[in-house]
């Protein structure tokens, strides 16, 4: 079975670049880069959950991205065989897209930094080296290969990796693909040309059909809306075959699509629904009730690897839309309400409930423990209190001043935290003082609901995408 090596992330329509972009360069290998941390002040002490994002199979193995870690795991049986971690927590996006050129597995911790895995020996991955985004040039987001080079875009365009070529500066751009324009890449919902930046079609990602799949010259491509999302066939001209018959509205953030059999596969938050390829015609399609998914693979004995929110979980698949698990692994994610007492805290979503230990230890919950709490708009220190604007982004502080983060991120909920202003946001979590400046900051899968004050002097996050952690001052507090 031919597997198509493409995803979608959920779609992110903008062009802030943060100031944490920098100028491009050219020539090969670079080496570490430093983490996106003002200071040394916070020290996480334990973590758990987060979401499982890509799923690919290589060499007979399994290989998911999970939070900032890469896990090798058994198709057969589910079991981790390798656990390689990328970045420390709190020092990187998460690990939200990866692809395979040759023996190399390139990996993007999102907005942060490309890690290079050698695969020559796929149940060993090592990693060879790393390039930061201010290195790199862009923000990174989305890997494409077209005609075996790898083209990586973010905030700030796009960047071919062998030569660091650059197009598109200061765009906030997605996949790369050979049209019939010549070489395009999406930025929002639409399609510029790469040599002259003119605008050729509306797409929100596009993505090849394989070979012997439908007409050549073909791709898919989505189009994310305000309320519904369109996906379908597109002609290497950009241009949509057919509104009617080849394009389908879906409800929901795509997170990913793929074609296997001559299925076209959109994996949504809610479900994923197999759409049967006739020619240049969308088929109505099968629905399988799968929450939370976010990547789907084929795997040995016909059997399906999906990751989400939910975890990890080998399923079989029916004709008329039945899932009958093989086997399963939970994981702490889709966090969208919680509560704490101040020794525990309870948080969940539609794909579970769960209570976390501050030593990093987490028991699945029966149900919604009830009475949740809404993140908190405002704390007061000291200093005076300080508040989320009505805008979303900006931080109101005691003196009448604003905060906002340098990439505009959505804040989420603030915290008085041992006297000082915590900010949990799309990014992660920053730490203020009463005058706003920056004392520390976490780099985080986001975004942080919630963060609650303990009582042993530390605090405790609830991201929706990263799950949960434990977070005390080092040797370095003020």
């Amino acid at each position: 079975m031919r597997r198509w090596p493409f995803v979608i992330g959920a779609v992110v329509v903008g062009s802030c670049i943060d100031l944490f972009a920098g100028c491009a360069s050219r020539g090969g290998p670079l080496p570490d880069t430093a983490p996106d941390r003002a200071s040394a002040g916070l020290l996480v002490t334990a973590h758990a959950g987060g979401t499982h994002y890509r799923t690919l199979t290589v060499g007979g193995y399994w290989y998911q991205t999970w939070g900032r870690t890469l896990l090798v795991v058994d198709p057969d049986s589910g079991a981790v065989i390798r656990s390689i971690e990328l970045a420390p927590v709190g020092a990187s996006g998460p690990a939200s897209d990866m692809t395979l050129v040759d023996d190399g597995l390139f990996v993007v911790l999102e907005r942060t930094e490309i890690v290079m895995l050698s695969v020559a020996d796929p149940g060993r991955p090592r990693i060879e080296y790393r390039v930061g985004h201010a290195a790199l040039g862009v923000e990174p987001t989305t890997l494409s290969v077209v005609d075996n080079q790898l083209y990586v875009s973010g905030g700030g365009g796009v960047v071919r990796w062998s030569d660091r070529t650059h197009w598109l500066l200061g765009m906030e751009c997605g996949t790369v693909v050979q049209s019939g324009v010549g070489l395009v890449a999406c930025s929002g919902r639409r399609v510029h040309r790469l040599d002259d930046t003119h605008f050729v079609g509306s797409a929100t990602a596009l993505y090849p059909m394989p070979q012997g799949t439908g007409r050549p010259g073909r791709f898919v491509f989505v189009r994310a809306g305000s309320a519904m999302t369109s996906v379908g066939l597109m002609t290497g001209r950009i241009r949509e075959v057919n509104m009617k018959l080849a394009t389908v509205e879906v409800q929901g953030i795509v997170r990913c699509v793929r074609v296997f059999d001559d299925r076209l596969w959109v994996v949504t938050d809610r479900r994923i629904a197999a759409y049967p390829i006739s020619g240049d015609h969308l088929l109505e399609p099968v629905v399988y009730p799968i929450a939370g998914a976010r990547d789907l693979e084929f795997v040995t004995g016909g059997a399906v690897a999906v990751v989400g929110t939910f975890g990890r979980a080998t399923v079989r698949l029916d004709p008329d839309g039945g899932v009958h698990t093989v086997h399963e692994h939970r994981e702490p994610a889709g966090l969208l309400r919680a509560r704490c007492d101040g020794r525990f805290v309870q948080a969940g979503g539609p794909q579970g409930w769960w209570q976390y230990e501050l030593s990093g230890r987490f028991t699945p919950l029966a149900g919604e423990p009830g009475n949740t709490t809404p993140p908190s708009i405002d704390a007061a220190t000291i200093a005076g209190r300080a508040s989320i604007g009505t805008d979303g982004v900006s931080v109101i502080l005691p003196d009448g001043s604003v905060y906002t983060e340098p990439d505009s991120s959505v804040v989420s909920c603030i915290e008085a935290v041992n006297g000082q202003f915590w900010i949990g946001h799309d990014r992660g979590i920053t730490v203020l003082d009463g005058h706003g400046r920056v004392i520390d900051r976490l780099r985080l899968a986001g975004p942080v609901r919630y963060v609650f004050p303990m009582a042993d002097g530390s605090a405790t996050w609830v991201s929706e995408s990263g799950g949960f952690g434990t977070v005390s001052f080092g040797a370095n507090e003020p």
